[in-house]
């Protein structure tokens, strides 16, 4: 859904271009500073951006040194700052895209300030930069920010490409579906067609987890809904018999140019299970002959009284399976009963 113009920042515009303007100036002025930088505009403000107490003492100095350099030039890495913090408090989808002023200039720099400014430098008109603001603004707005959780079942197949078991609040429905291998590469952050991380054989079907935006940062929200997968796959290697676990767990983001804003290479949570169980043949299969009492164990797993006894309980699971030793449940222990 397109964001409405009440929900974006009215200036966005103006400040655009002025920074434009800006940058421009400088490297008029300034040719040996930096030529070689294409982001001109993050490496100008991130002294003032960058986290200080993640650097050392030596590594402070030296971002101070450059804001007086950059001070000298005419950059005011204050004021900077400062817009791009009222940009995120009055523009919704930004703010949800973007977290921090750091992504959010890299995002202004890669999308819009570096590729203006270069045709900007080549001669291009008034109206040439107006056209390319305008591609920026339909990209920026065009789609509502969403962030998706997919944990990998290994061994996993079903009938279909979707399914959804209905749960008990608080933990609710489990979503499973079968991705396209080919985009496969792509979510794990790969660039080739052919990846190199997910293998043939262990499976293409995902628990999947879809949220707006919240408070929660990007890895402890991944960590919580690979926690409700985890639980899925418990209840699945008790339901029946068969090779099944919880793989890794990856993030992605949309509209697509958020995902490049928030996340870069490879990323993952839990471990990836290269080597297909029995060559891939034996699978475990969830069909229509056994898909209703699968349903009616996850409801009764995920009842509040069950969950409590699986957090108070040592579990016997934990030790056969590998999982976490903190972890307990009542599945193990044959305590599921049917809520029907």
């Amino acid at each position: 859904m397109i964001v409405p113009p009440s929900e974006r920042f009215a200036g966005l515009k103006q400040v655009l271009f002025d920074y434009l303007d800006e940058i421009a100036r400088i490297r008029r002025d300034n040719p040996n500073l930096a030529p070689q930088q294409s982001l001109f505009f993050t490496f100008l403000i991130f002294p003032w951006l960058v986290d200080l107490e993640a650097l050392t003492g030596e590594q402070r100095a030296y971002q101070d040194r450059l804001k007086l350099q950059f001070a000298e030039v005419g950059f005011d890495g204050e004021r900077a700052k400062a817009v791009l913090n009222e940009v995120l408090a009055n523009d919704v989808q930004l703010r949800e895209c973007c977290p921090t002023p750091l992504q959010l200039a890299g995002y202004f720099d890669a999308q819009f300030l570096a590729p203006a400014s270069d045709v900007a430098r080549q001669g291009a008109g008034r109206d040439r930069l107006e056209f390319a603001f305008g591609n920026f603004e339909a990209a920026t707005y065009h789609q509502r920010f969403r962030r998706i959780a997919l944990s990998h079942l290994f061994n996993f197949d079903m009938r279909g490409d979707n399914l959804v078991f209905k749960g008990s609040a608080p933990m609710g429905d489990i979503r499973i579906e079968r991705l396209n291998p080919r985009a496969i590469p792509t979510i794990l952050g790969e660039s080739d067609l052919q990846g190199f991380l997910h293998t043939p054989g262990i499976g293409n079907c995902y628990v999947i987890e879809e949220d707006r935006a919240s408070e929660v940062d990007d890895l402890q929200w991944l960590s919580e809904k690979r926690r409700k997968a985890w639980y899925f796959a418990q209840v699945l290697q008790y339901f029946k018999g068969g090779v099944v676990h919880l793989g890794y767990s990856v993030p992605v983001f949309f509209p697509e140019w958020a995902g490049q804003v928030r996340r870069s290479g490879v990323f993952f949570l839990g471990e990836l299970r290269r080597m297909p169980y029995e060559s891939g043949n034996k699978p475990y299969v969830v069909d229509d002959t056994v898909r209703a009492g699968l349903d009616i164990w996850w409801r009764a797993a995920t009842v509040p009284s069950t969950l409590e006894r699986s957090r108070t309980r040592k579990a016997s699971f934990a030790r056969r399976y590998g999982g976490p030793a903190t972890t307990t449940n009542t599945v193990a222990e044959g305590r599921i009963q049917s809520t029907d």
